[in-house]
């Protein structure tokens, strides 16, 4: 079973998303160290961002987005996607955070 979220997405085009080869309609797992993107048709992962490299996340207008830093493989930039009509930005938003929030606790014990 799954640990995480699912949200189907139409990934925008950006430098970081032409580079990893994730633009269009796609499949956003949220799970308890990161994010991946999926192909819809084939199921195969096309990138995993893990919490480590990813800067930031939020909603502008209609988009989630989030920055991975240079220590990311592809290098640094950012990701926006759109959601279809199942959830919200915002839900997305929440999951993501609950997901980040959980795994900063997780670390900050493991580093103690």
């Amino acid at each position: 079973m799954f640990p995480g979220q699912k949200f189907d997405v139409d990934v925008q085009r950006s430098e970081l998303s032409d580079l990893c080869g994730v633009v269009g309609m796609k499949t956003l797992l949220i799970y308890p160290s990161g994010l991946k993107i999926k192909d819809q048709a084939t199921g195969l992962t096309l990138n995993n961002f893990p919490f480590s490299v990813v800067r930031r996340f939020g909603v502008r207008q209609d988009e989630f987005y989030f920055e991975v830093g240079r220590r990311f493989s592809q290098g640094e930039g950012f990701i926006r996607v759109r959601v279809d009509g199942t959830c919200t930005t915002k839900e997305l938003h929440k999951t993501a955070t609950s997901f980040l929030n959980s795994y900063t606790e997780k670390n900050k014990k493991t580093k103690l």
